[in-house]
């Protein structure tokens, strides 16, 4: 066997040594999105059992619930107490908008977190924290919200007309 043949050899192991390192890192790549995937819906379920767990106590309940379904006063404890589920929930909603921008989260998914972001904002109370609560947020996900914000103060948007669009996007 010549020098000539033995390269030949060489190059025809060289590549096939490539193409396998190809195959493998397709199928890493394949597994690692799965995994992302899987964690992402992983963290946004121990979100919203974190959000459900502080709605089990009965006076952050009622504080909660007047907060988001009427505009009268708040008292301070039911403001400090709804203000920690609203912070709660918009962070959760924040770390949903960043999933969703690097393509862990699918357009569907955020269409329905979208759709509970304006839930939050059908009364004045919600309105005039976020006005507040804003510098503690990433600008991109603050001019969302704003966006949604607007869209249902300019639509007249009510819960109901909300939980019809949530419906809608649920069976896409």
């Amino acid at each position: 066997m010549n020098w000539d043949a033995i390269g030949a050899v060489g190059e025809v192991l060289g590549a096939i040594g490539v193409l396998v390192t190809l195959i493998y890192l397709a199928f890493q790549i394949r597994l690692n999105s799965k995994l992302l995937k899987s964690s992402v819906d992983q963290n946004n379920a121990e979100n919203s059992r974190n959000q459900f767990s502080l709605f089990q106590d009965s006076y952050t309940r009622k504080a909660v619930l007047k907060a988001f379904h009427t505009d009268e006063e708040l008292t301070l404890e039911e403001a400090t107490a709804a203000e920690a589920f609203f912070m709660g929930s918009m962070t959760s909603f924040q770390s949903q908008y960043f999933n969703f921008s690097s393509g862990a989260m699918s357009e569907q998914e955020w269409d329905v977190t979208k759709a509970l972001i304006a839930q939050y904002f059908t009364t004045s109370w919600p309105r005039a924290w976020w006005e507040f609560a804003v510098l503690g947020f990433d600008p991109k996900f603050v001019v969302i919200v704003n966006q949604i914000v607007e869209a249902q103060e300019l639509s007249g948007s009510h819960l109901t007309q909300i939980q019809t669009r949530a419906s809608e996007i649920r069976q896409k």
